[in-house]
């Protein structure tokens, strides 16, 4: 059985700390995550760190993650620190 969990409104203040707490919650009965970015203007360091280690995560579980809502300078900054492959995008 699948499972699709939602999460939503991620924001420039808390998207390091919300996909750090996300990741050490995330149990192997869930298929695939969808986050939703569209409140996300800039990724800082830290949120681009708690990314990378959420995406290892969902990687070693085999959870898909898509983001929703990612504007397009969020695409360019995850194309230059080579995280693209690792997500689905949708709108």
């Amino acid at each position: 059985m699948t499972t699709i969990t939602e999460i939503q409104r991620f924001n420039d203040e808390n998207a390091a700390s919300l996909l750090k707490t996300i990741a050490d919650n995330m149990n192997s009965d869930t298929d695939e995550l969808v986050l939703d970015f569209s409140g996300v203007r800039r990724l800082d360091a830290n949120a681009l760190r708690a990314l990378e280690q959420f995406a290892s995560t969902a990687d070693a579980r085999s959870i898909k993650v898509a983001l929703r809502g990612a504007s397009a300078e969020i695409y360019k900054v995850l194309t230059l620190v080579k995280l693209t492959s690792r997500f689905a995008f949708v709108s």
